[in-house]
């Protein structure tokens, strides 16, 4: 028998059949901002036509979030999780929500693959409040093992962006990412100029995706034009010399085309992981393993379970290795794992119950191997599994229904008419727990429903 879920929630006037939403490779792009319209809170995952009928209004101009939305889209992104944010109150309390109830930079949990943030009012706070402000959602990124696109303030030039960014961006920003010059564009007849992290987001995922190219390869070059009228300035051969040196990504117009040029991030200090690419693989490969060791929380910390980690981590970097996203001419030049008793673990932590691994990988730009170690909580008789959460909010056409993972069990969406025994249907298929948040939205049709998660524990 599953474990009924501490909370069960009722959804009256419409009730809603559910799809759940379909498992997704990373990574996604989620936008935090103030808009005219549209829910508050929970991301919303819209294409173009769904944004302009949930978001859009006829001056988008006065939302920095809303403009960089549509140039993701006038980009060729496909798809965009909007997190509205209050828009009464202070602009830095609007953009960080509130953690209790997952709203502004708490929901991001909420977006399972994301892995590219878009705020572009963020550097628009008051100068007093900037760097506080940058150093929390650094870390906030660091933990999510994403990217943080920044636009500049309006009105900088080459040498006063680098100012600015000497004296506002904290050190050891590996997630954060700057662009410059800005673009320009006509927009409801007049020319604006903004920042590019709605256009380069949509870069970044083109690509990602791009057949023989992947998150290990520079986003930047003539493969990935910017839709843009222009740039508020033609960099010289020096000025693009001194962004690069400060870790300002560039843009270039070499012919009627604009592209983006640099691929570093903003911590130039380490030589070995000063670019954008090798930081956004190794956050991939990071989320991806993690993912895989989920199992452990099932299992018993012995030679079986340690194996199998192994295994999937091997399986995994394989079809990396085939893609070419390592160097070497085999698999043992490429990569290796290492997960064992006297090998990454001494018996304290297996009693501890935790199972540890450590993988290497011979990544394109490093001259060496870059390792990364891994901790997953194995089974404990004398711990009880974490109760998930449910969290019921507004979607593009009715509901959305988010529920929390945790591993170590089976998730069943149930629901009911009227709480009766024997009432309660499955109402999206069971999924194992990993640790992430899944979604499932509504199309309304008339009734009353009550929703429940069952918990199952592994055997």
């Amino acid at each position: 028998m599953g474990k009924l879920f501490r909370a069960i929630f009722l959804l009256t006037g419409l009730f809603m059949v559910c799809s759940s939403a379909a498992e997704q490779e990373p990574v996604e792009v989620a936008i935090i901002g103030r808009f005219a319209k549209g829910p508050v809170g929970a991301p919303v995952r819209v294409n173009s036509v769904q944004f302009e009928a949930l978001y859009g209004c006829p001056s988008p101009t006065t939302w920095p979030a809303e403009l960089q939305a549509r140039r993701f889209f006038a980009n060729q992104g496909p798809a965009l999780h909007v997190i509205r944010a209050n828009p009464s109150g202070s602009l830095r309390a609007a953009l960080d929500g509130e953690a209790g109830a997952m709203t502004g930079r708490h929901a991001l949990p909420l977006v399972r693959d994301f892995g590219i943030l878009i705020c572009p009012e963020l550097t628009l706070l008051p100068t007093g409040e900037l760097t506080p402000a940058l150093t929390i959602w650094r870390d906030a990124m660091k933990e999510r093992r994403a990217m943080l696109i920044l636009d500049p303030p309006p009105g900088l030039t080459t040498s006063t962006v680098i100012q600015w960014k000497n004296s506002y961006i904290p050190p050891a920003s590996k997630s954060l990412v700057l662009y410059y010059p800005y673009l320009t564009a006509a927009t409801n007849g007049s020319t604006t100029t903004f920042g590019a992290s709605g256009s380069v987001a949509a870069a970044w995922l083109k690509n990602d995706a791009a057949s023989n190219r992947g998150i290990w390869t520079t986003p930047a070059g003539t493969h990935l034009p910017l839709v843009a009228d222009s740039l508020s300035t033609n960099l010289t051969s020096y000025e693009q010399d001194q962004l690069n040196q400060a870790s300002i990504a560039v843009m270039v117009r070499p012919t009627s085309t604009i592209i983006p040029w640099g691929g570093r991030h903003l911590d130039g200090g380490d030589s070995e992981n000063r670019y954008i690419s090798v930081q956004r693989t190794l956050d991939w490969i990071g989320t991806n393993v993690t993912r895989l060791g989920s199992i452990s929380a099932s299992r018993s910390n012995d030679s079986a379970l340690w194996s199998d980690l192994r295994t999937n981590t091997q399986t995994f970097l394989q079809d990396l290795y085939q893609r070419g996203a390592f160097q070497g001419t085999t698999p043992a030049q490429a990569y290796f794992v290492q997960c064992g008793l006297g090998q990454t673990m001494n018996q304290a932590d297996v009693d501890a119950h935790q199972a540890k691994l450590l993988l290497g990988v011979a990544l394109l730009r490093p001259s060496e191997f870059v390792f990364l170690t891994f901790t997953w909580d194995t089974r404990n008789p004398a711990q009880a599994l974490a109760a998930p959460r449910l969290l019921m909010r507004d979607g593009y056409s009715g509901k959305q229904l988010f529920f929390n993972t945790p591993p170590g069990a089976t998730y069943t969406l149930k629901s009911s008419p009227s709480l009766a025994p024997g009432s309660w249907l499955e109402h999206a298929a069971p999924v194992i727990g990993d640790g992430t948040w899944r979604r499932s939205e509504f199309q309304p049709v008339f009734g009353r429903r009550f929703f429940r998660s069952e918990q199952t524990p592994l055997p």
